[in-house]
């Protein structure tokens, strides 16, 4: 069934839309949090059934949200298919010190364009909060068994934080969580590289993706931290003493 959405951001594979009943209740977006493939690395989702009543509940919260200015919460439709295929927000928005958590998930059943959606949903939603919501910083977060498609975050001027070690527990395993962020100023100089629109396009950017540089950022930040903390708790363990 083809729902009609009401395009908000537009994009070339993908559109950035409203969320609408129709979308809860004729396609299987709440039974993506039931599934193990789509919420395996996420900390609270997929630990109790989740219904279309549920879902129901969830969307009013989402347009609550959207209406009183405390998030940006929309779906993301696949621009060939016009298919459902997942849901992005900027929550937490703090007005007071401009800043907002970005977060995307995406449907179990991915398609072949997966990582160009995935990367461009990003690409726009930090376009929009810079330049329309005029935010300072976009924060964002991954566990590292993830951090190989989270890499191209640095394309669009995010830089590693900090990783967080056993951050949260599931399925009998403490996963670390990277997490990164976007400031005005990284977003800037990205923009004026990339172009105005903030998306080089699906054909170049899968160029980029080609002569991206290799090696595991996200592990090896994790190796220097682990490091420099057994230096410095060797030193004040000669404290004890």
């Amino acid at each position: 069934m083809i729902i009609k959405f009401q395009k908000f951001i537009e994009g070339e594979t993908i559109d950035l839309v409203i969320p609408n009943k129709e979308a809860v209740n004729n396609t299987e977006w709440f039974n993506w949090f039931n599934k193990k493939k789509s919420t395996k690395y996420l900390a609270v989702h997929g630990l109790f059934p989740n219904t279309r009543e549920d879902q129901n509940e969830i969307l009013k919260r989402m347009l609550n949200s959207n209406k009183k200015k405390t998030g940006l919460f929309l779906l993301i439709v696949c621009k060939d298919t016009k298919k459902l295929i997942g849901i992005t927000a900027l929550s937490i928005i703090d007005w007071i010190n401009r800043s907002a958590y970005l977060s995307i998930i995406i449907s179990p059943e991915r398609k072949k364009n997966f990582i160009f959606n995935s990367v461009e949903v990003k690409a726009l939603m930090t376009k929009h909060a810079f330049d329309k919501l005029n935010l300072n910083k976009v924060r964002t977060s991954q566990v590292l068994e993830l951090s190989e498609w989270q890499k191209y975050s640095h394309f669009f001027g995010y830089k590693v934080e900090g990783v967080s070690k056993a951050h949260f527990l599931k399925d009998h395993k403490m996963y670390d969580v990277c997490f990164h962020a976007c400031v005005l100023q990284d977003y800037l100089k990205a923009r004026k590289k990339i172009g105005e629109a903030f998306w080089p396009g699906k054909k170049k950017f899968f160029k980029i993706m080609m002569n991206y540089p290799k090696g595991y950022l996200y592990k090896n930040i994790k190796k220097n931290i682990d490091k420099e903390n057994l230096s410095y708790q060797k030193k004040i363990e000669r404290l004890y003493k």
